[in-house]
């Protein structure tokens, strides 16, 4: 069953960090969590875009798409991945959709972050045994992974004037964090 649609400024109540293993947003920055948009909802396309770009991207450990949407209907404008463009090896995927966007302050950014893919070995000659059959499956592809952005993404969204960060924190829900909110952007 799909979760009901939400808002996405719905009830901010907290700021502390989802996961464990994430390290806790500044101080000034508020966060809170999400279930994953519905098609019903206005994140939806960002979302679909972001989706798409991650899995665009095969045989690489990291696997993110990102996209950049404007006004409060979350129109997508720019979109970016961490497939090696702009002969970087290293580019994030926030980065990518950031490049080249004209005035990015007051939008917001989604990132999504999927499991790894495990080359495809069909071609090979492993024998018939179990093992071998384990090896030539893929990993699930579609599994979505804690794509939240790391600290020097972060500091230059807030530089850049991204209002919100929309990431997947697992395969229900987004975390989002709010960066420059406007006034009266956040509820109290």
């Amino acid at each position: 069953a799909e979760p009901p649609p939400t808002a996405p400024t719905a009830e901010p109540p907290a700021a502390a960090a989802s996961s464990a293993d994430a390290e806790p947003a500044p101080a000034s920055h508020r966060e809170w969590e999400l279930p994953l948009p519905s098609p019903s909802d206005e994140l939806f396309d960002g979302f679909s875009q972001a989706l798409s770009a991650a899995r665009l991207i095969t045989g690489r450990k990291y696997r993110y798409g990102a996209t950049v949407c404007a006004g409060d209907d979350h129109i997508p404008v720019k979109l970016g991945s961490n497939k090696k463009i702009f002969n970087r090896d290293e580019i994030h995927a926030e980065m990518a959709a950031l490049k080249g966007c004209e005035r990015p302050a007051g939008k917001d950014i989604l990132l999504v972050r999927l499991a790894p893919t495990r080359p495809d070995r069909r071609d090979e000659d492993d024998g018939d045994d179990d093992d071998a059959e384990a090896k030539r499956r893929k990993a699930p592809a579609e599994k979505l992974l804690n794509a939240r952005p790391c600290e020097v993404c972060e500091r230059k969204m807030v530089a850049r004037g991204i209002r919100r960060c929309y990431f997947t924190l697992s395969s229900t829900a987004l975390g989002v964090l709010a960066y420059n909110p406007e006034p009266g952007d956040l509820p109290t």
